[in-house]
């Protein structure tokens, strides 16, 4: 929705006298994604404006201290000023004013029609994707209210950390603007400090506050502050909606031409107006006020949500953004497709290419994301997802994410599952470590000399550079798997976060454990079915650490016959392969 702000111009008729004719003009930002405390990114890339006005109008837009830029509005209604690339700033004031000329004089006269205040100059960076993604700042407390107290109290500590929240919006068109809900007041930009923990939804219909912005990316923004040393404004965008498929935030058209991917009838879906839609938000975002209701508005992850139609949400809350100069994205996203590896392995690497040749900077533009956390362990929790596993999708974010395309990062949060989760296993809390890792991934891609000249810039846990087997011996096979030396040194294993939380004779810890699968197969080699994943004994491999090496030892004697080994390749991996940095090693499998 478009601010109109309105100017009255008085035609004089003589000295003492004015026509009752009035003409009116319109000029505004666009939407809601311009409001003061934001933070616009600073260069190498030109900062854009844009928004609606009548057309033909001159528009004048001024930056405190830094300059003026003239332009008209095109004869569509609309207007866009680039700006030249800026240093970082804080605390300025943008004005968007009218140049209308005095009809007695002919002078230019400048009305002022809106102004921004307290606008920071930095990096920006779009978070998005599904619900743990969308999963709030008051919910990944796994220890309880007092962590949120603190993470709260906290806050007050990075005055340049802004935040924006998009709201839910689909569309069956790409939109020009982002629109909000009937009755509910748009978002903001919030300065991180305690204040903007409470807002005053559901009172006032207002839910805009940090309490429910992302916490993956807060924490994610709050870690580049800190290794910034707070000398970098830094304002995130989060554009998330649980319980959606990769498919709602890719064009239809790359689908398409990239995929083989079908035909789809947006018209069919889309709920642009419909009442019942408004309803869903509100109701929604109510439930999100407490712990234990939560877990029923996103416990539907897996099930494909609501109807949210293939294309839909990019067009209602990316393509609005796209005149806006940002710096990086990050994604957490893929539990609804779960039982289409294959195709994501297309899909996520063509959504990563057409944001990118979308946004005006985006061209080779970094790009975060997190390979999904264990999502259940059917002894402790039986409630959902028993038969779900995300082994294949877990290899497609890494095939489709870092195989296909450069300039990416893959955070792994493997060990960071969450079994006792009260939102659902699918929703593990431990938001900290997973903005912690994507942080580091995006501080290395904006600073690549980092990670090759420091070794304190690790970002990843240890990488499997190549591997030999040695089938000589009649009772065993030996895997000799070598790893990049940066990320391997001081290879261990130990039990992943629940470990710590439940105690080492729990079910998520090493005692007795691998980090090691073997896919034994029973029967013919074509019976396919007649398979099964099972941990291998801890004595079984030996690891060298001056090398980077791990020798792992496969016996052959007894039932079945082993045809794959795997690391971490169990939907609920219970002891992790970490280096000295404590990050654990992607999951891989080799065919034996």
């Amino acid at each position: 929705m478009i601010r109109y702000l309105f100017i009255i111009i008085l035609l004089s008729i003589s000295q003492c006298s004015f026509s009752s004719h009035q003409s009116e003009a319109t000029l505004g930002f666009a939407s809601y994604i311009f409001s003061s405390n934001m933070t616009l990114s600073m260069g190498p890339d030109p900062i854009f404006f844009w928004g609606e006005a009548t057309p033909g109008l001159k528009i004048s837009l001024s930056i405190q201290d830094r300059g003026t830029w003239i332009t008209r509005a095109f004869s569509n209604g609309t207007w866009l000023i680039e700006v030249d690339p800026q240093n970082i700033a804080y605390n300025l004031t943008v004005a968007l004013s009218a140049v209308v000329p005095n009809i007695t004089t002919g002078v230019d006269e400048i009305w002022l029609m809106q102004e921004l205040h307290n606008v920071a100059i930095g990096r920006v960076f779009l978070c998005s994707g599904q619900s743990n993604m969308e999963m709030s700042v008051n919910a990944a407390c796994v220890n309880g209210k007092d962590q949120c107290t603190r993470e709260i109290q906290d806050s007050i500590n990075y005055p340049y950390l802004r935040m924006f929240t998009v709201r839910h919006d689909n569309s069956s068109e790409p939109l020009e603007y982002l629109r909000s809900p009937p009755g509910i007041s748009p978002t903001n930009w919030l300065v991180s400090e305690p204040s903007s923990f409470y807002p005053d939804y559901p009172e006032k219909g207002h839910f805009a506050g940090m309490e429910y912005f992302s916490a993956t990316c807060y924490f994610f923004g709050r870690e580049l502050y800190k290794k910034w040393n707070g000398t970098v404004p830094i304002g995130l965008i989060s554009a998330t909606w649980g319980g959606t498929r990769i498919q709602s935030w890719t064009r239809i058209e790359v689908m398409k031409s990239e995929c083989d991917y079908p035909d789809t009838n947006l018209d069919e879906f889309a709920h642009d107006n419909e009442p019942q839609f408004q309803t869903l938000l509100r109701k929604e975002r109510r439930a999100q006020t407490s712990i234990e209701t939560i877990s029923t508005t996103w416990d539907r992850d897996l099930r494909g949500g609501e109807s949210i139609p293939d294309a839909s949400l990019y067009n209602a809350m990316i393509h609005p953004l796209r005149h806006m100069s940002l710096t990086g994205f990050a994604w957490y996203q893929g539990e609804a497709n779960c039982d289409e590896a294959e195709l994501y392995k297309c899909l996520f690497p063509t959504m990563i290419t057409d944001w990118r040749q979308q946004f005006v900077n985006g061209a080779n533009m970094p790009f975060v994301f997190v390979q999904l956390a264990p999502h259940t362990d059917t002894r402790r929790d039986t409630r959902v997802f028993e038969n779900v596993h995300f082994e294949d999708i877990r290899y497609a974010q890494a095939k489709g994410g870092l195989g296909r395309v450069n300039n990416t990062f893959m955070a792994v949060a493997l060990d960071l599952g969450d079994a006792l989760s009260p939102l659902s296993p699918i929703h593990p809390r431990r938001k900290q470590q997973v903005g912690s890792r994507l942080a580091m991934g995006m501080n290395n891609l904006l600073l690549p000399d980092n990670r090759n000249l420091h070794e304190n810039s690790v970002d990843t846990g240890p990488l499997l550079l190549s591997y030999g087997i040695n089938y000589e011996q009649e009772q065993n096979t030996i895997v000799f798997l070598t790893f990049d030396p940066l990320t391997s040194k001081g290879l261990f294993r130990n039990g992943g976060a629940d470990c710590d939380k439940i105690g080492p004779e729990g079910p998520w810890c090493c005692e007795g454990n691998s980090p090691f699968e073997i896919l034994m197969q029973h029967g013919t080699e074509d019976d396919c079915l007649n398979t099964i994943w099972l941990p291998m004994d801890p004595d079984t491999y030996s690891i060298d650490i001056e090398s980077s090496q791990i020798k792992v030892r496969i016996d052959h004697r007894g039932s079945g016959r082993a045809i794959r080994l795997g690391l971490h390749w169990r939907s609920f991996p219970e002891c992790i392969l970490y280096n000295e940095q404590g990050l654990p090693a992607p999951p891989f499998v080799i065919d034996l």
